[in-house]
């Protein structure tokens, strides 16, 4: 659905979306800490009186703020509640309504409906105030936009301290808000985020739904509220065939997208929506390399401040629910644009990695682009459950270490973990039997065996909240002080001992590292597929390396993700140090010097390079458009233009204009400029 349409449908839906929030207050949950926060404000407990609650759309804001207005009643505090989307046309606009709600509430004795007037309203407060809690509260604040300094100054100044003010909008406060260090000092900031695994769980278990739908919801949902409210609202049926695509479940996610679309006022900011929903990640650089344009630094800002646009780092990103209803909305609606886009993020990244500005992110999303299903799945899960880190294990962490081992010891049972990917919504079993997991702690799980390695093989995966080591990544630099261990030891020593003395020379180095031997990915729970996942996504950097990297496994999940990364099985290093019935194949990636261009060549061979759009196609000309930039292209001014195709002087001016808008450019000259630039096709 177009951009515009889904725009168009928003109002149809809002009564719908209105009734959820209503009805999930019912069963309010996962917001505690900022409930009781709020009403601690409101019921004089704390020295902040202006408190704003911010977060995206959809985010559970509305739900909160009428929650505190329930709670309020209880404690007989009076709650204005003002929609801001629908008060603040004018200053006048908001007086009126302002002044009903007072009337509704009972607080305008001796005051007439001829006498509204903002100073009533605000002495009427005051007055109220005397003599018991008051509390004004505007939802969808950032509809306020140029009444923002004049609702500051002309209301909530004269109001404070006397009356508790809440604001509530997708956006945080900007402007004097925060210039100004009084503002600051009297602010109380909330950021509502998703909901996390635990509140979840939680919430769709008071819906009484079952555990596998649980997380199965909690796949798409990604602890969205609003997502939840209308997921949990779907018969058993559609949520059980989630996983296939539903068409109710994709009904839910385009009305969420609806929402977030409702503040998208400006047409240049489509482009970069269709955009970035192709990319994990962006700047403004790749953005204006995928869209074909010069940087416009206004236009860049005005996208970054939206509120599904959050800041990663030195990189954003697009809310994870919107981004893949946005991704494959766009594929639908225009799927040769999008293939050439994504053929172009793919160029984009080879460029920088053919570069010297080449990173292990850059190879990370190459991969990515290529679109291989099982790298996409097992690299690229997203990490929603839980903050995961990996570090470096240094000498202090040797104790983790040791701690991880003898917990790994104490299990052995068969489990298996699905990686699921989002786009073809296909599912990759990880298995892995008892036999395998009883022989692995026989062969490795022995600390004093690494000992001489050193603490520089290890890496520790790391819950953020805890600290605590749930997984272990064990990748051995091969070098002079490693190359005996590695002849000697299971697993490594079937690849080691079959080398010539000239092959085993160019690993016995002492001034660098000659390559690595990946021995070990393990998780404490084997069934968390974001941790294994965080675990495979930090080995990018040895593609970078400029080395050999070596693995060995029986294991057929890791086995075809060897093949899909384009290692190569080596002859003569298959071993069964897993069992007799258990063939151990080594693999080698050798990325020395020039083969690192060489591989990134061999890696894009599979990928289909589609043909470029025609300008029509790209721009959604319409006919005639397309034949008034073709004479443009031959150097017709707009009266000769006029002649050819027998409309008036002004036709051809106000299709100029609508072009002018859909290129993205201010005049002619750009516009000649954007079409050779593109090196655009015939529109034939």
């Amino acid at each position: 659905m177009p951009l515009n349409r889904i725009r168009s449908s928003l109002y149809k839906t809002s009564q719908h979306h209105r009734s959820i929030r209503f009805a999930e207050t019912r069963f309010f949950t996962g917001r505690e800490r900022e409930l009781t926060m709020l009403l601690n404000a409101i019921s004089g407990q704390r020295e902040y009186r202006l408190v704003h609650v911010c977060g995206t759309g959809g985010i559970g804001k509305t739900v909160l703020l009428r929650e505190v207005e329930m709670r309020a009643a209880q404690r007989e505090v009076e709650f204005l509640l003002i929609d801001g989307e629908s008060a603040f046309y004018s200053p006048s606009q908001f007086t009126e309504s302002l002044f009903f709600l007072l009337e509704e509430h009972g607080l305008l004795e001796g005051y007439s409906s001829r006498s509204i007037s903002l100073a009533a309203c605000l002495a009427a407060l005051k007055v109220a105030a005397e003599s018991r809690q008051i509390v004004l509260a505007v939802d969808s604040y950032e509809h306020v936009a140029s009444l923002d300094n004049w609702f500051r100054r002309s209301v909530i100044e004269p109001l404070l301290p006397q009356v508790v003010v809440i604001l509530a909008g997708r956006q945080s406060l900007k402007g004097e808000w925060v210039h100004s260090p009084a503002w600051r000092r009297m602010i109380k900031e909330l950021h509502l985020k998703e909901f996390d695994y635990s509140q979840t769980a939680s919430y769709l278990t008071k819906f009484q739904i079952s555990q596998h739908h649980r997380e199965t919801i909690w796949r798409f949902a990604k602890g969205h509220p609003l997502t939840l409210s209308l997921v949990a609202a779907l018969p058993e049926t559609s949520i059980a065939v989630m996983d296939k695509k539903d068409r109710q479940a994709d009904e839910v996610f385009e009305s969420v997208a609806r929402r977030w679309l409702k503040e998208v006022n400006n047409p240049y900011l489509d482009d970069y929506i269709e955009a970035a929903s192709i990319l994990r990640k962006f700047d403004q650089a790749v953005l204006s390399y995928l869209m074909q344009t010069e940087p416009d630094n206004a236009v860049f800002f005005a996208f970054t401040e939206l509120s599904f646009v959050k800041k990663t780092g030195a990189h954003w990103s697009l809310h994870e629910l919107f981004r893949n209803f946005m991704a494959q909305d766009f594929k639908k609606r225009n799927g040769e644009k999008h293939g050439l886009i994504s053929q172009r993020a793919i160029q984009y990244y080879m460029d920088r990695l053919m570069s010297s500005k080449r990173s292990a992110t850059d190879f990370a999303e190459l991969f990515y682009h290529i679109g291989n299903e099982k790298i996409k799945a097992a690299f690229f899960q997203d990490l929603t459950r839980k903050s995961y880190y990996v570090e470096k294990a240094e000498q202090a962490d040797m104790e983790d270490v040791s701690t991880y081992f003898q917990k790994r010891k104490e299990l052995s049972m068969e489990n298996s973990v699905d990686f699921y990917e989002q786009d073809t919504a296909e599912t990759i079993t990880h298995f892995v039997s008892e036999a395998h997991n009883r022989k692995e702690n026989e062969l490795f799980f022995d600390l004093e065996d690494y000992k001489e390695l050193g603490c520089e093989a290890f890496h520790l995966l790391r819950d953020d909240k805890e600290g605590e080591a749930l997984g272990l990544s064990v990748v051995i630099p091969i070098s002079a002080d490693t190359i005996d261990y590695l002849k000697t030891k299971p697993v490594s020593r079937a690849y080691f001992r079959q080398l010539s003395a000239e092959e085993l020379i160019e690993y016995h180095v002492e001034d660098r590292i000659a390559g690595w031997f990946i021995r070990m990915i393990d998780c404490l729970d084997p069934t968390d597929a974001e941790a294994r996942s965080c675990l495979l996504h930090e080995l990018f950097p040895l593609l970078l390396s400029g080395g050999r990297i070596l693995v060995s496994t029986p294991l057929p999940f890791y086995q075809h993700l060897l093949h899909e990364f384009g290692f190569e099985e080596v002859p003569g290093a298959t071993h069964y140090d897993y069992g007799k019935d258990q063939p151990s194949p080594t693999y080698l990636l050798d990325v020395r010097g020039h083969r690192i261009a060489d591989y990134l060549r061999r890696l894009l061979e599979p990928v289909t390079k589609k043909p470029e759009l025609s300008a029509a196609t790209l721009f959604k000309f319409t006919e005639r458009e397309q034949a008034i930039v073709e004479l443009v292209l031959q150097g017709y001014q707009n009266g000769e233009i006029a002649k050819n195709l027998y409309v008036t002087e002004v036709t051809v001016k106000k299709h100029m204009t609508r072009i002018l808008k859909k290129v993205q450019v201010r005049n002619r000259t750009q516009l000649v400029r954007k079409m050779m630039e593109m090196n655009a096709l015939p529109f034939q």
